[in-house]
């Protein structure tokens, strides 16, 4: 299919087609694992980024702008002014256009942030970039190694790490999903080598 075949439609908007062929997620659903396909992150990065040749950014990718009850790093401030200390920036993903998230994560040489979309944006860095996912223990137990970040990370080549943290639910609250379960991460938790 050439660009040129391609219609633009309106948001928000509701359409009628007399047939829709649709892709499935790209990561995995409780309800149904869809593998992530290598074919979707190579046309991504081919689509749009262009990773630095010698990465040198560290990224803190931040939910401390993230609506209260979601995804909560309780002491997130904390493990913010330890790793800006070794020279990490933090950064808002949501806050950002498309083209800067390409731009800045395709610069990392390190990504760390509590488990959440925004370091999807792995999938635009070096393959020389270590991905540092902070999560919480219910969320770990959830965890699959073929899905998510952990995912992009093996098919591009990347490192990537897990810290989990200390939960604060015994069990899931009615009504909540477990990827919004509040945890605490133990500073020395952080991998060492991250810290030079």
């Amino acid at each position: 299919m050439a660009e040129s075949d391609l219609k633009p439609l309106p948001y928000p908007g509701a359409f009628r087609f007399a047939e829709l062929i649709s892709p499935v997620t790209a990561s995995y659903s409780t309800a149904q694992p869809f593998p992530l396909r290598t074919e979707t992150v190579t046309w991504l990065r081919q689509r749009f980024a262009s990773p630095a040749a010698a990465p040198k950014r560290r990224l803190y990718v931040s939910r401390r702008r993230a609506p209260v009850g979601r995804r909560r790093l309780a002491n997130e401030d904390e493990i913010v002014t330890l790793l800006a200390k070794h020279g990490f920036e933090e950064v808002f993903a949501e806050e950002m256009t498309f083209e800067e998230q390409v731009k800045i994560f395709s610069q990392a040489a390190v990504i760390a942030g509590p488990h959440g979309a925004g370091l999807a944006n792995a999938v635009f860095a070096s393959r020389e970039t270590c991905v540092v996912e902070l999560m919480g223990p219910m969320v770990d137990r959830w965890y699959r190694p073929s899905m998510l970040f952990q995912a992009v990370a093996r098919l591009l080549g990347q490192r990537h790490r897990r810290v989990v943290g200390i939960g604060a639910w015994a069990e899931v609250p009615g009504g909540q999903f477990v990827t919004n379960e509040p945890y605490t991460v133990r500073p020395d938790s952080i991998p060492r080598n991250l810290l030079r």
